[in-house]
């Protein structure tokens, strides 16, 4: 069979399977005199064919060879000259076919691709000075409705991509972000119709990729994901997770791969299945077990991890998933390890400690160390042998917490020592002013001793309880002596929030100022020296009320008050001109104090 022969079957093949649509037409030459096409395609809206009706036309080249013909070819490799393509770009795209013709004629199969400008432009991208450049066809389908979803999803990526007609190259998304204009994005299948479920299009069709810009409508072009992406489709479902009753999730994730899909449980278990289009057995399943860094996870993860396993049969949203595992796991050495971390976090949360800890970054003395906490806090074991050098009261460094302990030594006849919270109630300071004949004992709670560091660094003061403590050794000694203990703590908080900028630590120093403000004799300290310093407590977190900034300029005004008492009134109020106007009447020693206080802060931000 000649060339001729054979191109004219080919325009044969394409011209009779498009007017099987009722809804498509052709006029494609097999003798055509353009340089790059054919003919075209006409879409029309109805089925009658009537100019009226028709929504576009679409420039189409037909290509012919003689070969053997597969029936189950997922796509084939097709050489098209680099200058078509510039002339298909030219014209806002085209259809390209290539017909494969057996060699008694008789049997014809049809390969396509829709170059669409995005297409082309990155196949040219590609070409450098080449000639010709290699591309993959697809087969065309044969079902008219599939048929007529291509050509009607052409026309409207064209009508989106007409405005790359007036640019050199495709928009980067980098480049739309940086500008400020960007608003929005979006992925439209390239509308091959072949897959009825929203994933699998998006899994394996063609994916163009659309920006709009702040005060447009318009479709900016940026990218197309071809078949060389690898893809998956991944989204959050907030339904319970909970197996034999016990809640361990409130969502999961969904993600869908080409041929798979996973269910992620916390940050840790992974459950893949073997996609099955059908509903039924969904096949054996993987599970996987990453160990999470931190400790809180590292123990709801692994202990759902568990239960999935034994039970292989997890619950969602109240209906059973039940699971046919590949290669079942033993558990046994992970419900030892489930176990040690159990009791790490008892121990923390015995210990008042909130923070979590980084298990991937514990050394071996963290190890031993926990060990010693887990029998002293938990197993409530004696400690036999713990070092003799141990101070009363001293900090312990473990995988990044500062923990304050005491260590009551044993007696010469037992070897057991005791380690107790610092913070815990058996504890409570006394001591006697060395000052003015007073042989008074006075008793403060072991947060009075706390200095800024110890405030910013110590991991399991318990901040619940300071005021409180506080509250209780007045309430049973009476004791004026411990509001100036107070105060004292209360600026070495401000201080250490200052640094810090820990929530509980400004919630708790609000807390206490709050205290001293209503408790406090005005002998011990003044009501206007309590209220600044309430006010720069709640100021740190937020913006002062009116009534609150009327005190503070009553205090600013008053001739009577101490000039570094109206500066810090000056202070709150933002004026840093009437601050410094005082602060300059004080002696250089007291200036010097001043700017030590956390009251400065607001000078500082001025």
């Amino acid at each position: 069979m000649d060339q001729k022969a054979i191109e004219t079957k080919a325009v044969n093949a394409v011209r009779d399977i498009i007017v099987e649509s009722e809804y498509l037409d052709q006029i494609i030459s097999d003798n055509d005199k353009e340089p790059a096409f054919d003919g075209f395609v006409y879409v029309y809206s109805k089925p009658n064919k009537k100019k009226i009706n028709q929504i576009g036309r679409i420039p189409v080249q037909v290509k012919g060879t003689q070969r053997k013909v597969t029936s189950n070819a997922p796509y084939i490799n097709s050489s098209v000259s680099t200058d078509d393509l510039r002339i298909y770009l030219n014209e806002g795209g085209a259809f390209y076919f290539v017909v494969h013709i057996s060699q008694d004629g008789k049997v014809k199969r049809i390969f396509y691709d829709d170059l669409l400008p995005v297409k082309v432009m990155k196949i040219l991208s590609n070409a450098n000075k080449q000639a010709s450049i290699t591309i993959k066809l697809k087969p065309f389908p044969t079902d008219t409705e599939l048929m007529r979803g291509i050509f009607v999803s052409f026309l409207d990526h064209k009508k989106k991509q007409v405005i790359l007609n007036d640019l050199k190259e495709i928009p980067k998304l980098e480049d739309l972000q940086r500008s400020g204009h960007l608003d929005q994005i979006t992925f439209t299948t390239a509308g091959s119709q072949r897959y009825s479920d929203h994933f699998d299009a998006i899994l394996n069709d063609e994916v163009y990729i659309y920006a709009t810009l702040k005060g447009s409508t318009a479709h900016h072009p940026i990218d197309l994901w071809d078949h060389e992406f690898e893809r998956v489709v991944s989204f959050e479902r907030e339904q319970s997770v909970t197996i034999n009753d016990t809640l361990y999730y409130s969502q999961y994730t969904f993600i869908r791969a080409t041929s798979n899909f996973t269910l992620k449980f916390g940050q840790s278990t992974t459950l893949t299945f073997p996609y099955q289009k059908h509903e039924g057995d969904r096949g054996k399943a993987k599970i996987n077990y990453t160990p999470a860094d931190s400790l809180a996870v590292r123990v709801s993860d692994l202990e759902f991890w568990i239960e999935a396993v034994k039970t292989e049969c997890i619950h969602i949203d109240g209906e059973p998933i039940l699971i046919t595992l590949d290669n079942k796991p033993l558990v046994d050495k992970w419900e030892d390890e489930l176990n040690f971390w159990k009791k790490t976090r008892e121990t923390l949360l015995i210990l008042n400690i909130s923070e979590d800890i980084s298990i991937k970054s514990m050394s071996e003395n963290d190890y031993r160390e926990i060990n010693t906490l887990i029998r002293a806090f938990v197993d409530k074991e004696p400690l036999l042998n713990i070092r003799k050098d141990l101070p009363l009261n001293y900090t312990l460094t473990v995988c990044g917490l500062k923990i304050a302990l005491l260590h009551i030594k044993p007696c010469e006849s037992d070897n057991n020592s005791r380690i107790i919270d610092y913070f815990s109630d058996e504890l409570i300071i006394g001591f006697k002013l060395a000052e003015g004949g007073d042989k008074e004992d006075h008793f403060v709670p072991v947060y009075g001793v706390l200095d800024k560091d110890s405030w910013a660094t110590v991991s399991n003061i318990n901040f619940d309880d300071v005021v409180p403590s506080f509250n209780r050794i007045y309430d049973k000694h009476s004791d004026n002596c411990l509001f100036r203990v107070a105060n004292e703590s209360l600026l070495s908080m401000l201080l250490a929030y200052d640094e810090t900028q820990k929530e509980r630590l400004l919630h708790v120093a609000t807390h206490l100022s709050n205290w001293l403000l209503e408790k406090c004799p005005e002998d011990v300290l003044w009501k206007n020296v309590r209220l600044i310093n309430y006010l720069q407590a709640v100021k740190r977190g937020r913006e002062l009320s009116k009534s609150e900034r009327i005190q503070l300029l009553e205090i600013a005004e008053d001739s009577t008050m101490e000039a570094q008492v109206r500066a810090g009134a000056c202070l709150l109020l933002d004026n840093r001109d009437s601050a410094e106007f005082h602060l300059h009447k004080l002696k250089p020693s007291v200036r010097a104090d001043f700017i030590k206080y956390p009251i400065y802060l607001f000078e500082k931000q001025l």
